[in-house]
């Protein structure tokens, strides 16, 4: 019995030494996981701020954009009110000097028929 006896506890230290690898392995896995899980976090966290900051940058251009082509827009409707202006401006001033060019004739017509006069 005793050599049984020897044999069940020579075999129980076996697997007692067993045990403790495992454990000692599964606490090193661990270990090894949570750092890896920690860093698959942080990169997470990373990757979302710079979702993030590429949303914000996206607004802002967006924005951007909107307000240059509304700048653009109202920029073409002063520059198109301005050339209706200076067409009008443009004919006035035909109108007048078609005035003063009848007007000279007119003056210079009068100053052929009577010379005398100033």
């Amino acid at each position: 019995m005793s050599a049984k006896k020897a044999k069940l506890n020579s075999e129980n230290g076996a697997l007692q030494f067993k045990l403790d690898a495992l454990v000692a392995v599964e606490v090193d896995l661990k270990a090894k996981y949570e750092v890896e899980l920690k860093a698959v976090a942080e990169n997470l966290k990373k990757a979302q701020d710079q979702k993030s900051a590429v949303e914000v940058a996206q607004k802002f251009v967006e924005d951007r954009t909107f307000t240059t082509k509304t700048a653009i827009s109202m920029a073409n409707s002063n520059f198109e009110a301005m050339v209706v202006e200076k067409d009008k401006h443009l004919a006035e001033a035909r109108k007048e000097a078609e005035w003063v060019e009848v007007e000279t004739k007119v003056v210079m017509s009068f100053k052929k028929k009577f010379p005398n006069t100033h």
